[in-house]
């Protein structure tokens, strides 16, 4: 009876023990989702019809269906750096840029980012980036920073163009050699031939300006500080007061295919202006404050900010 006792404890143990060594398949856990809602974004940009954020810690997302799916993007080496800004050369070629110099690059429409600029020992951000062609590109930044790159965005060079150390929020490129840039005390220069030279535009607001966008061949738009905003109908010369139905300062701003103008700020205020930028009219605001807008062709807008990225969508019967 104790061996019949002891051969079946034996053999229990035995089939236990291969039991546990036994090869089984892993246990099928739910994909770890990516969310845009919990990112501070503050670069938003479309390529082709991807849509493609960055923002905090170094971070890119990208989603290829209208922001049901979010991926994010591998950018390679990882800085954490905080990223201020994103724009696109053609629907694969794009940039990001922001704290320490640091800039990456895709070909791959975003999927896939490679860094091309860092400076470590220089650690003010970078803020802007205007696109004069495929292959010339100026970035702007803290204490007049400029940056230069003529093969594309691959390699970037200091140009000392003497424009002071004032904060450079903005810069916008009519064409291939006209380049306007905006920032604090409302300073405004302009370039007619690169970025190789600047020229002071008369002083015509005492704020600061944090941003300018491209229009037509000769009109932009200035805007910042207390709901701020400017018109310029003669590349960037000369500069006259829009009014504007808000007094929050203005941080992002798009032109949409159909020729509105979006403009976003503090507290989420959307402003669309129907005209050019004549006139604008207040939208409902979007939840914390706005960063930057992009519009798509599907009637849609993307408001990001301290809140992450949101889909607002743009009837016909309002702005």
């Amino acid at each position: 009876m104790h061996k019949l006792v002891g051969w079946t404890m034996t053999l229990l143990v035995v089939i236990a023990t291969a039991v546990a060594f036994a090869p089984r398949p892993h246990p099928e856990f739910p994909a770890p989702v990516t969310r845009p809602d919990r990112l501070l974004v503050n670069g938003v940009a479309l390529a082709g019809p991807r849509w493609v954020v960055a923002g905090e810690l170094g971070r890119i997302l990208y989603s290829d269906d209208r922001g049901g799916h979010w991926r994010e993007a591998v950018v390679a080496p990882q800085r954490a750096a905080t990223f201020t800004q994103l724009r696109f050369v053609d629907d694969r070629v794009g940039l990001a840029l922001g704290h320490d110099g640091w800039i990456v690059r895709t070909e791959d429409g975003g999927a896939h980012w490679t860094e091309v600029h860092f400076d470590a020992e220089r650690a003010e951000p970078l803020l802007d980036l205007a696109v004069l062609d495929a292959q010339s590109l100026r970035a702007t930044g803290a204490f007049g920073r400029l940056l230069r790159s003529d093969d594309g965005g691959r390699h970037w060079r200091a140009a000392d163009a003497g424009l002071g150390d004032l904060h450079l929020y903005g810069v916008a490129a009519l064409d291939a050699r006209t380049l306007v840039v905006v920032g604090e005390q409302g300073f405004v220069s302009r370039s007619d031939d690169g970025g190789e030279h600047w020229a002071p535009v008369a002083p015509f607001y005492r704020g600061s300006l944090f941003g300018v966008l491209k229009l037509s061949a000769t009109e932009m738009l200035a805007f910042g500080m207390k709901g701020s905003v400017y018109r310029s109908a003669d590349a960037g010369r000369h500069w006259q007061a829009v009014a504007s139905p808000t007094t929050a300062a203005l941080y992002g701003g798009t032109v949409l295919r159909d020729g509105r103008v979006v403009l976003v700020g503090q507290g989420g205020v959307v402003l669309v202006s129907r005209d050019g930028g004549s006139r604008f009219e207040a939208w409902p605001s979007a939840p914390g404050s706005l960063a930057a807008v992009a519009g798509g062709a599907d009637d849609h807008l993307l408001l990001a900010g301290e809140r992450g990225a949101e889909w607002r969508p743009l009837r016909a019967d309002r702005p």
